[in-house]
């Protein structure tokens, strides 16, 4: 994800905010907000340069993050079930004394539904470019083109070595990105309220980012594992358990704010070495002659 830091503070908001009141609600809608603007900007000022996969992936994180953060918002203001015991009717969390707005079902639902049909536009996104790919991998090789063509209409393989390529044909940034297509289908179970499916997708996106974290050491990786993990221990307690389950959302949160705390610990990292970048670079432009003292060329040339 190009954004871990807004996106690993939504999914923390996603999942435990609605328990935690209107402070929760603040917090979760600002890091909504700067997640929607951070992948749009890092989607856009990357556009040109991206692969055709690296896009679309981007798009599907982009909406998805949207569609999270409606879902978000409509449970801040209007679930009152998401954190009640289904066995008591008492509040799961005992500092949670209901929705913000009040308990209306019709509008939480409408959130849900607006939800669902991103996350829907990201998935026929991610499954049309898949399609279009293997048509053209399979036309390519039973008719291999003459000469050189157009360097953008060649496949990714094209601009990576063979040994950093992930089944002959995918590159590591591609791969690295390439969860968010079962994270998604998880949600849209999870709206659905189907355990297994959505369980089934949390094994996937699993799978995927700790194999793309052994690859290629990628932080991002890391703090996907953390919510993946996360993420199949709430759905567990939200929708197979019928106790309150405190104990267990506690411990999914718990792994939302470490997949936090190491995207936060990386985006510092990066940013501290962009500053360092531009030190360098600003080094190497100073001119060697300067206006406080006397220049090198006129010392020698008075010796």
């Amino acid at each position: 994800c190009s954004n871990p830091t807004g996106a690993a503070i939504a999914d923390i908001m996603v999942d435990e905010g609605p328990g935690l009141g209107a402070a929760a609600a603040a917090l979760g809608w600002s890091a909504a907000v700067g997640a929607i603007c951070l992948e749009f900007h890092g989607t856009v000022s990357g556009w040109k340069a991206d692969s055709g996969a690296v896009r679309v992936h981007g798009v599907a994180i982009f909406l998805w993050i949207i569609g999270n953060s409606i879902w978000m918002t409509s449970e801040f203001l209007f679930d009152a079930t998401s954190s009640i015991d289904k066995k008591t009717q008492h509040s799961v969390f005992p500092w949670f004394s209901g929705p913000l707005a009040g308990k209306e079902e019709r509008a939480y639902w409408a959130g849900v539904h607006c939800a669902r049909a991103l996350f829907g536009i990201a998935i026929c996104l991610l499954v049309g470019f898949v399609l279009t790919s293997a048509w053209n991998m399979r036309h390519n090789a039973s008719n291999p083109p003459e000469g050189c063509g157009n360097p953008q209409d060649e496949t990714d393989a094209s601009v990576e070595p063979a040994d950093e390529l992930v089944c002959r044909f995918i590159t590591p940034k591609v791969y690295m990105m390439v969860f968010i297509g079962p994270w998604i289908l998880k949600d849209v179970f999870w709206t659905l309220e189907l355990l297994a499916p959505a369980l089934l997708c949390s094994v996937v996106v699993l799978i995927l980012t700790v194999d793309a974290y052994r690859r290629f050491f990628s932080p991002s990786s890391l703090v996907e594992t953390f919510w993946a993990l996360a993420n199949g221990i709430w759905i567990v307690a939200e929708l197979a358990l019928p106790g309150p389950t405190l104990g267990l959302r506690l411990c999914a949160a718990t792994m939302l704010v470490a997949g936090l705390g190491l995207a936060v610990g990386k985006l510092a990292q990066v940013h501290m070495q962009q500053s360092r970048n531009s030190n360098l670079d600003a080094s190497e432009t100073t001119p060697l002659t300067s206006s406080t003292g006397p220049s090198m060329v006129s010392s020698s040339a008075t010796d």
